[in-house]
Order: structure tokens, then C-alpha cells, then sequence
């Protein structure tokens, strides 16, 4: 067992879903696109937690050469992408975004995300894609950090910049205190859900931001 607050690499996938399905459940973004993954009628505001699953996303990250790292016994995870490695593609979401036009949320993200970086990196950076704690578990000072310095520090170093997605208030402000600074924010689902994710005429919608540390 690994602990005392080390970066720790792992592609244990089990463990890896079962961390994250702790930290997301409750996030609106992910609890939307759980219920229209899995067609759950837009009556149905308690979404059993069967139905949150990361395993494949979590293989398609592996696949494409993603970093994933725990710390403190799986305490708290994450998946980082190096300089010039490209993002995995959500092929399950893609494909039931092109069935459900409900899922052009996903799709709105995803482009203003594009094209956020097109425009605002001019040199390979560090990504991170996914940070979460495990929220069953008692929580352990500097396990979260332990995952995000020596990857700030080394990119830092070697003048890449690092770019995250914050899709809560919540991680926005974690971000921020850990550097990152919000350089684009929208809404997506505004008038059509609300920030829970759940259907909702007129809904507050989702807010996203874009966050950056500089380091060109």
C-alpha cells in the first residue's frame, strides 16, 4: 500500500472508477449526462449509483497514454495528459450524441473547449483531465496536492503551460487556490436544465470555466 501523500502511478481501473464514481455522483454535469446516457426519464431526480460508471472512459484515458496517478491508498485520483498527447475520445458519448439532440450540450462544451485551446495555446501544455477524492473516505491532508505539484512544478520548469475544465463552482475556486486562473467561462443547458442537471424549463443551466496556468 502506497501512501504518505506520494504521486503514485496505477491503471487499476476498478479502483480508479470506484474513486470517481464517489467524487461525481453529485456533480450536475455528470448526472446529466449519466440520465441521458442511460435514458432515464426526466422524472427521476435520484439516480441510483449503479448507473455511474467511469471503467470505459477510464480505458480509453489508458489507451491513449494518459498519466493516472492515486495518492494515499486511492484516497484521491488523477488523469493528467502530457505535453502533445491528444484527448481520448468519449466514443459512447459520441455515439449517443448524434442519436439524441438532448446531448448537444455535450457537444457545445466540447467545442467552445476546442476551440479554446486552438486559439489560446501556441505551444504543447500540460492537461488535466480529471481530479477527484474519494468522498467515502476520511479525508487526508495533501493527497489532493500531492497529484497537481510535481506536474505544476515540472511543467513550470519546462515553460509549458497547464490548462484544466472546471464544471463546478466549487472545483473552480480548488483550481484557483492551486494557481490556475479562469480565462473563459459559458453556460451550457441554459433554459433546459438546471444546475443539478436535472430537466428543467428555464433552468440556470451549467457553468464551465476554462482555466489556465501560464507558463510560455
Amino acid at each position: 500500500m502506497n501512501s504518505n501523500n506520494t504521486l503514485n502511478p496505477t491503471n487499476d481501473v476498478q479502483r480508479l472508477n470506484e474513486v470517481m464514481v464517489s467524487a461525481f455522483k453529485n456533480v450536475g454535469f455528470i448526472r446529466f449526462l449519466t440520465r441521458r446516457i442511460n435514458e432515464l426519464p426526466p422524472d427521476v431526480i435520484q439516480i441510483d449509483e449503479t448507473y455511474f460508471t467511469f471503467q470505459e472512459r477510464i480505458h480509453e484515458h489508458l489507451n491513449q497514454g494518459a498519466q493516472i496517478f492515486e495518492s494515499d491508498d486511492y484516497n484521491a485520483v488523477a488523469i493528467w495528459y502530457p505535453p502533445g498527447v491528444e484527448v481520448a475520445t468519449n466514443n459512447r458519448i459520441l455515439e449517443k450524441a448524434l442519436l439524441q439532440e438532448t446531448l448537444n450540450q455535450v457537444t457545445e462544451l466540447s467545442i467552445k473547449s476546442k476551440k479554446f485551446k486552438r486559439d489560446y495555446f501556441k505551444k504543447q501544455y500540460w492537461y488535466l483531465n480529471t481530479l477527484a477524492r474519494h468522498m467515502k473516505k476520511t479525508p487526508k491532508k495533501g493527497s489532493v496536492s500531492a497529484l497537481i505539484y510535481p506536474i505544476l512544478e515540472s511543467a513550470k520548469n519546462n515553460n509549458k503551460s497547464v490548462y484544466v475544465e472546471a464544471i463546478t463552482s466549487h472545483a473552480r475556486d480548488i483550481y484557483f487556490h492551486l494557481g490556475f486562473e479562469v480565462r473563459e467561462s459559458f453556460t451550457i443547458g441554459k433554459g433546459q436544465i438546471d444546475s443539478h442537471g436535472n430537466d428543467k424549463e428555464n433552468g440556470e443551466g451549467i457553468q464551465v470555466f476554462l482555466m489556465v496556468i501560464d507558463n510560455d
